[in-house]
């Protein structure tokens, strides 16, 4: 559904031999796009969350967990439907990014905008039970914002040199945030698989700080 403009036409962005708005196209989106769309974002979507809220207080129930677990059991009870929140969000976010595919300001404006209240929203409702989840989530998308704000600043001519440095802020951003979940992870696997000799590697750690305080203090007596 995306499109761009060459010369006096537009074209599908999949495949730029394809005009817009001519019959083919309108005729593939109005029957084939449009109603999976439909389907697939807003009555699938629509179906299980009315499900899901009429068993909201037999949320811990066998019946409900095998069921629909997999998109509740991460969350507290009273947030049981905020994978649709997030499901929503994406969806919103690709709308947008369809229909202002080629204005880089107003395109990166309304996803921060999208994000900024899913932020806020986050904040208030904490609905992930682990506060390390809640802090990681809320992490990524200030990140996802500042990002967004430096693209705004790449897309102006009179700020074209800074082109480069916030290319590299982004890069450095972005891989900093999977280092940080990479080495969660490991922390949490380490913790649960190797609890002993993570008590042990943390008894290393501090005997070797203490180690070092010794040798500095003996040496500035000396």
């Amino acid at each position: 559904m995306s499109w761009r403009s060459i010369s006096n036409g537009s074209y599908v962005l999949a495949d730029i031999t394809l005009q817009c708005n001519t019959y083919q196209h309108i005729t593939f989106v109005v029957f084939l796009v449009i109603p999976l769309f439909i389907i697939r974002n807003i009555i699938i979507q629509l179906i299980i969350i009315i499900t899901l809220s009429k068993s909201k207080n037999e949320l811990n129930y066998l019946s409900t967990r095998i069921r629909f677990g997999f998109l509740y059991q991460e969350y507290k009870d009273y947030c049981y439907y905020w994978e649709f929140t997030k499901i929503l969000l994406r969806v919103t976010i690709i709308f947008v990014e369809t229909y202002f595919w080629e204005y880089t300001q107003i395109k990166s404006t309304l996803h921060s905008l999208i994000i900024f209240f899913y932020l806020i929203l986050a904040h208030i409702k904490k609905p992930f039970l682990s506060i390390e989840f809640n802090r990681i989530d809320l992490l990524l998308h200030i990140i996802i914002i500042i990002c967004l704000q430096l693209k705004i600043l790449q897309s102006g001519d009179e700020i074209s040199q800074f082109y480069q440095l916030s290319q590299i802020f982004i890069a450095i951003a972005a891989y900093s945030f999977l280092v940080l979940i990479a080495l969660k992870f490991i922390q949490a696997v380490f913790k649960l698989y190797y609890p002993t000799l993570s008590k042990q590697f943390n008894f290393l750690v501090i005997f070797l700080d203490i180690q070092q305080c010794l040798i500095f203090t003996k040496k500035k007596t000396d």
